[in-house]
């Protein structure tokens, strides 16, 4: 293994630590669950474009800019480069990407208890 691939390797688990402990922005969210279908760039635009009708709108920078941050923490994977005889590179969520999900499922279910119950008590109080 080159010094080079060792840097690049120690970057990689370097970023996945700073994943685990924190929570996932709503674009990551939208764009990891997009993934459960491979998907290009314009696909995953569309898809969280539809899924939050229209209010959540990705722009390209914002896109590939997450993109390569999910591709160097292993939460997802190139699976192509070519549909339709055009190049375009092709994403799929991985296994370490849907633990992401999992995780932020259950921290984002505890919350919205918590204000459930907040607000129910809320109510209670007047």
């Amino acid at each position: 293994m080159s010094l080079a691939d060792m840097s690049s390797s120690r970057k990689r688990e370097q970023d996945m630590v700073n994943f685990k402990g924190s929570t996932l922005t709503e674009t990551t969210l939208y764009i990891l669950t997009a993934l459960n279908v491979p998907l290009h760039g314009y696909g995953i635009i569309k898809v969280v474009s539809d899924m939050t009708k229209e209010r959540v709108t990705l722009g390209p920078g914002t896109l590939y800019g997450a993109l390569q941050t999910l591709e160097t923490t292993g939460a997802i994977k190139t699976v192509g480069n070519v549909e339709g005889g055009r190049k375009r590179k092709t994403y799929k969520i991985t296994a370490y990407g849907k633990s992401l999900l999992e995780k932020e499922l259950l921290r984002l279910r505890e919350l919205v208890e918590n204000i459930q119950i907040s607000i129910k008590e809320n109510n209670n109080e007047r």
